[in-house]
């Protein structure tokens, strides 16, 4: 429906060019997937600096101590974009589905990228380089601003950037990857192109 309106809308204002689709998953107007129910997490502001902030070595206060030890750090991510680093807040992940492919959303915000920015990972293997959408079994990357169609993506072939290293095939398994390039605009950031570099690691729970 939100395609529908912000397709609509670039009609009215006179815009000729044909409008191209954006990411195949559609954001309500709180600026997040409609219909993610996979596992998830909130993340500590992050950079790629210092990482999680609470990616730290727990602190027992004997060597016979039997306090409960905090649980490992299973969601972490960084998100520079065009050489500034962003606030990473939340991870979440689709379990591949009966075609065996799967989604990861990183959302994040700071300069150059608003309240409910996220970036959109299909992935189907272990693998480097990129299947563009819409191609079957895509294995491609998203930057999707809220509430727009006006979305960058990743390039078709090997040397687009994005390495997948770990798959989650099964519960317990962590997808882990990176994505190191240039990413491209649809519709009205057609012609303009940002620089994009993530980290990201998330363990699949369900």
């Amino acid at each position: 429906m939100l395609r529908f309106f912000v397709v609509a809308s670039l009609f009215l204002a006179g815009c000729s060019a044909e409008t191209e689709d954006p990411s195949p998953f559609e954001r309500d107007s709180t600026g997040t997937a409609s219909s993610r129910k996979e596992s998830s997490s909130a993340l500590t502001p992050t950079s790629p600096d210092k990482g999680n902030i609470d990616d730290e070595a727990p602190v027992r206060d004997a060597p016979t101590s039997t306090a409960t030890q905090p649980a490992a750090v299973t969601s972490k991510a960084t998100v520079t974009v065009d050489g500034v680093a962003q606030d990473v807040t939340k991870i979440e992940l689709w379990a591949p589905d009966a075609d065996g492919d799967a989604h990861l959303f990183i959302d994040f915000n700071g300069k150059g990228a608003p309240d409910g920015t996220d970036i959109h990972i299909s992935f189907t293997k272990v693998a480097t380089g990129c299947v563009a959408s819409p191609k079957a079994h895509p294995q491609d990357l998203w930057f999707r601003p809220p509430a727009s169609a006006d979305q960058y993506r990743s390039a078709d072939g090997t040397g687009c950037g994005l390495s997948i290293t770990s798959f989650p095939t099964s519960v317990g398994d962590t997808v882990k990857g990176s994505f190191d390039g240039r990413i491209s605009g649809i519709n009205g950031a057609q012609g303009k192109t940002r620089a994009l570099k993530i980290t990201f690691e998330h363990k699949r729970t369900k």
